[in-house]
């Protein structure tokens, strides 16, 4: 999902780079314009990074939203760094006291 985001503001600075003064005309223009561009990104077979959500339906909406940053979370794939030798040592040690001083 982050890199297709990346994907898409990178057009969308190319597209206005290479149109910006065309920019200058209505908001009717503007909007057809940003359609266009909308349906051209799509059209593409390009991942679309937005979703739509119904807001008139709360409970749905959150569990929505809840799914797609659950999504997003997991295809991040991070994971714990391995500590070294010395920082394993470190902790058993660590641990070893709390075990003694639970034990008084």
């Amino acid at each position: 999902m982050f890199r297709s985001s990346i994907a898409f503001v990178t057009a969308v600075v190319t597209a206005l780079a290479a149109g910006a003064t065309s920019l200058l005309g209505t908001a009717a223009q503007a909007q057809e314009r940003d359609l266009k561009f909308v349906l051209d990104f799509i059209s593409l077979g390009r991942h679309a990074p937005w979703y739509v959500v119904p807001a008139d339906d709360k409970e749905n909406c959150r569990l929505i939203v809840s799914q797609i940053v659950l999504d997003a979370f997991r295809e991040l794939k991070t994971r714990y760094p391995e500590p070294d030798k010395q920082r394993v040592e470190e902790l058993k040690a660590i641990r070893k006291k709390l075990v003694n001083e639970k034990g008084k």
